[in-house]
């Protein structure tokens, strides 16, 4: 009986348990979650349809938060990924150029409970390319034709795809099978004796001209995009820029159009590559160009195209001493000093004089006479060659022209120079009427120029000079000379010491990278260092630190070996390969740490006797 009773008693409780929680029975739980497709391939650029599939009990919310490689919504590097029907479905599209490596994982986070993620693996090919059948044709020239040369065409994965030998008239026409067709194609012609001479048939033009002008366009265009030139075998530094480079074609246009304003004919719509080259022609404009060319550097002294031009990381360096003679020719109305920069863009140094001297020296061979003349100003030897202009400018504003003999001791000069190597040369040199004031107002604008040499950067047209006293941050972040680059938007503080301006601080505008737009903001007392795994554990989240990760230390540049237990931080987040890893750290001292987490941020709650009401 009392069994019994005790039974009753149960079945009662339970009734009454499921009379309070009405909906008990009916709890809603996401049991799993899938992609479909789970995998796919596509062409860079293009789209794909995904669908976010759950199973539940219950009613539940069915979309979800879509990310790709750890990036909600993505991004132009990876893909960006847009959420349709609540979340339910998306369409992913793919970069322009596949990224590397070329599979990105999609990643969707269920609505209803966050728990619940599932992942698809999107593989990104290469656009296709419709395979035909082409020529490739051209001149080959260097102001006379090249005649009797072999020629290859080299398509874009590095295959020797054609031959052909030079014409009398330095034509050549190479037939490029179907199978084979794969452009950009890099036309190599080398003359007999000397190194080979280069051209890239790009876009849809199947004509390629082959001269000592194309040679230095392909040559610029690797360089700046990170090739290397020194065994004059260009093919695996195309095959490279082709991979790594969206727009193959535009950089190469900006390659031909930087190398035709250096050498002052990018008004006379000459295109190196493309347009028409008779060598036997003498009215031809393209011919025109190249035998002035070949002319005034012959007439100067020098040997060939590379006395002329040089290619640098950042711009196209010019031998001013060459004079290119293109009124000789009835190509332009004037000689032309090919210059690096417009003369708005020249940098320039204001100084005094210390040390003007002219030096005399005879040749030992030819008993040639040369005499050089430079000026010291601001601690830096500057070349006068005879093509530098000299200005004497009064106190009235009024310019003379003036000469190497106006350049004495303690006259205050501007000076517009280039650099070639490690030397200075004077373009224009404008002597002031008066000494500059002693203050200098500070400087904002874009670094122009920078030269490791003299440690200097040249920012709204003035030479900067950089000490170990100044002080450069970019982003906020302690930084060195080396973190200044070209391009970079900068605001300077200077001081004119010793007649010369000097930095004293140096910040770079914010230049964040997608990454950091896109980076979470993480703040916390490092509870744990993992030395093993280069990791560390804030409020119980574990973050990698890569060799890529800013760390900083009370402002002051550190390294993970200065991470340690208990120190409060403040780091920018985001997930690489599905880890959480740092960008940025910095570590903040006890005092800071304390204002920044003090329990007033909504994360804690403090009643005042250290105890948390979180229950």
């Amino acid at each position: 009986m009392k069994n019994q009773s005790k039974k009753i008693l149960t079945f009662f409780l339970i009734l009454t348990i499921f009379a309070f929680l009405p909906n008990f029975s009916k709890a809603k739980a996401i049991k799993k979650a899938s992609i479909v497709p789970s995998k796919a391939k596509i062409q860079a650029s293009k789209k794909i349809d995904l669908k976010f599939v759950v199973k539940s009990k219950g009613k539940v919310k069915k979309g979800a938060l879509w990310y790709v490689n750890g990036l909600l919504g993505g991004n132009d590097a990876v893909g960006t990924i847009t959420s349709k029907k609540g979340g339910r479905k998306a369409v992913y599209e793919a970069p322009d150029l596949p990224p590397n490596p070329s599979t990105v994982i999609i990643r969707a986070e269920s609505k209803e409970d966050s728990s619940k993620t599932a992942t698809a693996k999107i593989i990104i090919k290469d656009k296709k390319i419709k395979k035909k059948s082409a020529k490739i044709k051209g001149v080959a020239a260097t102001g006379l034709p090249i005649a009797g040369a072999p020629v290859e065409v080299i398509n874009s994965i590095g295959e020797i795809v054609g031959n052909d030998t030079t014409e009398n008239d330095g034509s050549y026409l190479v037939k490029i099978k179907k199978k084979k067709y794969e452009p950009p194609f890099l036309v190599k012609v080398t003359p007999e004796g000397e190194k080979p001479l280069y051209s890239i048939a790009s876009g849809d033009s199947k004509i390629a001209n082959v001269t000592p002008l194309t040679d230095k366009a392909v040559e610029s265009f690797i360089v700046k995009n990170g090739g290397s030139v020194s065994d004059d075998d260009y093919s695996d530094d195309i095959k490279k820029i082709k991979e790594t480079v969206a727009d193959f074609d535009g950089e190469f246009e900006k390659a031909k159009d930087a190398l035709e304003k250096a050498l002052g004919i990018d008004t006379l719509n000459i295109d190196f590559v493309k347009s028409k080259l008779d060598p036997e022609d003498p009215e031809n404009d393209y011919e025109k160009i190249l035998e002035t060319i070949k002319d005034s550097i012959e007439a100067s002294g020098k040997n060939d195209i590379d006395d002329l031009i040089k290619v640098d990381d950042d711009f196209i360096d010019v031998n001013n001493d060459i004079i290119l003679l293109y009124k000789d020719k009835g190509i332009l109305s004037d000689d032309k000093i090919p210059e690096d920069f417009s003369e708005d863009e020249l940098p320039k140094i204001e100084g005094v004089i210390t040390n003007p001297l002219t030096v005399t020296d005879t040749t030992t061979i030819t008993g040639t006479v040369i005499v050089t003349n430079t000026i010291t100003v601001n601690d830096i030897d500057i070349i006068v060659s005879d093509t530098a202009k000299i200005v004497i400018k009064d106190a009235n504003g009024n310019k003379t022209d003036g000469s190497f003999s106006d350049l004495s001791a303690g006259k205050f000069v501007e000076v517009k120079y280039y650099i070639d190597g490690d030397l200075f040369y004077a373009t224009e040199i404008e002597v002031k009427n008066k000494k500059k004031s002693e203050n200098e107002d500070d400087l904002n604008g874009l670094i122009t120029q920078k030269n490791e040499i003299a440690k200097s950067i040249v920012v709204d047209g003035k030479a900067i000079f950089i000490n170990n006293d100044t002080e450069i941050r970019v982003n906020d972040s302690i930084a060195s000379f080396s973190d200044l680059a070209i391009g970079q938007k900068v605001e300077v503080d200077v001081l004119l010491t010793d007649n010369k301006l000097v930095a004293t601080k140096i910040k770079v505008e914010s230049q964040e990278s997608e990454d950091e737009k896109d980076a979470e903001e993480v703040k916390g007392i490092i509870d744990k260092i993992i030395k093993s795994n280069n990791e560390i554990v804030v409020d119980g989240i574990v973050i990698a630190i890569t060799p890529d990760t800013k760390i900083e230390i009370n402002d002051t540049l550190g390294s993970f070996s200065d991470l340690s237990a208990g120190q409060f931080v403040n780091m920018k987040t985001v997930f690489i390969n599905g880890k959480l890893s740092a960008l940025k750290v910095e570590v903040k001292n006890e005092e800071e740490g304390n204002n920044n987490n003090g329990g007033n941020d909504g994360n804690e709650n403090d009643n005042g006797d250290g105890n948390d009401n979180n229950l």
